[in-house]
């Protein structure tokens, strides 16, 4: 699984837009704020999150 993962995430860095939504979007759903009741998978996926998302702003190629 990790593998699928790991090809999707170079797909996003190789393209500039998707890499840009992409990091909005995490950085969105990092907000535990907007969820009533955190769960066990939530702070999980935010775990997850917190390793891919350095990844991808190192990727991030400013104009």
């Amino acid at each position: 699984m990790r593998f699928f993962r790991d090809d999707y995430l170079q797909r996003v860095i190789a393209n500039q837009m998707a890499l840009r939504v992409k990091i909005v979007d995490m950085t969105d759903n990092m907000d535990l704020s907007r969820i009533a009741a955190p769960t066990v998978q939530d702070r999980a996926r935010l775990q997850k999150y917190d390793r891919t998302l350095p990844q991808l702003k190192q990727a991030l190629k400013e104009p």
